[in-house]
């Protein structure tokens, strides 16, 4: 719905703002586990929201304005339980970057995929994936936490980025411009300056 501001929080929960007035999602009203950090929120073509959480419990929450549902993404193949980015493509799939357990994609019925460097071409120093962002030409680009970035066709082609200004730096979001530019914030452990970088798809 136009005009709703979804916040998510550390500890608190998450908090709706519609019209003037609030309302305050939390352990004391919600199945939303108390512990976590609500670190990203996406909404797909049937406004249902998805939030990704940071902490010992949860993964990922749908709430699709009558009921909520927690999916503990340990039990599908994962080490940990924190989602830090979340993209819905083309199809309404959901595409995840994850703490050190790669890219993962969920149907958002009952499959889930995982891509990580045992089973796909994805760097193993990449597997910290901070930020993900789906452009035009239907490519996933993604950034980790201290070794560059690359892009994935979604199906099984990967390009890593880890050259001149991106190697061994940490980027922290990237997003997509009306003339599919790819832009990127980046900090450069170096010279501890936080820069922002312009790509262009090709």
């Amino acid at each position: 719905m136009e005009g709703v501001i979804w916040i998510g929080t550390t500890e608190e929960g998450i908090i709706k703002y519609e019209n003037g007035s609030w309302t305050y999602f939390d352990a004391s009203n919600s199945p939303i586990p108390a512990d976590c950090f609500i670190w990203t929120i996406a909404v797909d073509s049937n406004n249902t929201k998805w939030f990704g959480t940071y902490g010992k419990s949860g993964g990922l929450i749908k709430y699709d304005q009558n009921s909520w549902e927690i999916y503990n993404i340990s039990d599908f193949g994962f080490d940990g339980s924190s989602i830090f980015d979340i993209v819905i493509d083309r199809n309404n799939n959901l595409w995840m970057g994850t703490y050190w357990n790669g890219l993962a994609m969920f149907d958002r019925d009952t499959t889930w995929m995982v891509y990580n460097y045992q089973n796909s071409d994805i760097l193993q120093p990449q597997q910290e994936i901070n930020c993900i962002a789906i452009d035009d030409s239907n490519y996933l680009w993604y950034g980790s936490d201290g070794w560059g970035g690359g892009r994935f066709d979604l199906v099984s082609e990967w390009e890593h980025f880890t050259d001149f200004r991106l190697i061994d730096e940490v980027l922290l979001s990237i997003d997509i411009d009306d003339q599919n530019n790819i832009w990127i914030l980046n900090y450069q452990a170096s010279n501890n300056k936080v820069l922002s970088v312009l790509t262009t798809d090709g």
